[in-house]
């Protein structure tokens, strides 16, 4: 499980032995920075116009201090895991020797928005403090910009939502890509939901945020002009996207939306405007909490540091509001 520290993964070779999705995402993230990085200077998939006019490119989703490596914070191999390495849902035991449930496992398949602050180990942090919930073992394949179409023409990214024994896979995509490109995204997410659907895993669709207001990007006609507007394009496309899946959106969006609304002293947004704060990954990891277990707030901790327990306890009943309304 991850405990504090990132887990961006570092890619090895393939081997002839049998190899684990912990190598499978290692490898997925080296190929996805060359796929992007790509994309990023050819103009699109096919090296032409994407037809969404000023639309930002993928690479734009890459968080600020993100250098383009997919190592940990050691600057070493992100877990240890090796090519060899088996990974099995079998149940742990307890020192009192009773078989505990085996946990959750959930598959991240995202962007910076995903790793900035580490959302899948917060949401880990999350399980940890609630004594009466499960255990959650969260992974993730997440690379500065990339979209959902281009995980979709990723391998490894697909052998590993078959091969990876999970309850749930959350998709993400890049920031605006619901209003900028909307048949783009509705075409990767489809075509993942389709892999998802066929290991037979449950579908998330992580619902992001809009910019901050006086973002520049408001001043493109696709935006809508102003957050309010951007947000409600971005949750249509998102409850779409899980309609047609037959899977779930997760409000994440919603809740930070009324967030600020209700609570605009707590600071959401990282510098940049588009990436979160640390308090905003709690948020949103709160979220993804009461979607993933079913339960409520009122039990857990694992806030960052630096975030005050009024503040805590304020993101954690918005949380509640959006996925119990």
């Amino acid at each position: 499980m991850h405990t504090d520290g990132h887990r961006w993964l570092r890619l090895l070779p393939l081997r002839p032995a049998r190899v684990s999705v912990r190598s499978m995402i290692r490898r997925t993230a080296a190929c996805m920075v060359l796929l992007v990085a790509f994309t990023a200077c050819s103009g699109g998939p096919s090296g032409g116009d994407d037809g969404v006019g000023e639309a930002p490119d993928a690479a734009e989703d890459v968080a600020p201090d993100d250098s383009g490596e997919v190592d940990d914070e050691d600057g070493g191999e992100a877990d240890g895991a090796s090519d060899g390495e088996s990974i099995t849902d079998d149940a742990t035991t307890t020192d009192e020797g009773v078989d505990a449930p085996a946990p959750l496992r959930v598959l991240f398949i995202g962007n910076s928005y995903t790793y900035q602050n580490d959302l899948p180990g917060r949401v880990e942090l999350l399980a940890a403090s609630d004594a009466a919930g499960p255990v959650i073992d969260a992974e993730s394949i997440a690379i500065g910009g990339a979209r959902l179409m281009d995980h979709l023409a990723t391998a490894t990214t697909v052998a590993a939502i078959h091969d990876g024994g999970w309850d749930f896979v959350v998709l993400q995509g890049q920031s605006v890509e619901p209003v900028a490109d909307p048949a783009g995204f509705a075409y990767g997410a489809a075509g993942l939901a389709t892999e998802i659907a066929a290991a037979g895993v449950e579908a998330l669709f992580f619902e992001t945020w809009a910019r901050r207001a006086g973002d520049a990007l408001y001043a493109e006609s696709w935006s809508g002009g102003t957050p309010a507007a951007m947000q409600a394009g971005l949750r249509q496309g998102y409850q779409d996207a899980a309609d047609a899946a037959g899977g779930r959106m997760v409000p994440v969006g919603d809740a930070w939306e009324r967030t600020l609304a209700d609570h605009p002293s707590i600071v959401l947004f990282d510098a940049d405007g588009s990436h979160p704060s640390a308090a905003g990954t709690y948020l949103a990891a709160c979220v993804f909490y009461s979607v993933l277990t079913g339960r409520r707030l009122t039990a857990i901790g694992g806030a960052p540091a630096g975030l005050s327990e009024p503040d805590a306890a304020a993101l954690r009943a918005v949380a509640e509001g959006a996925v119990f309304p």
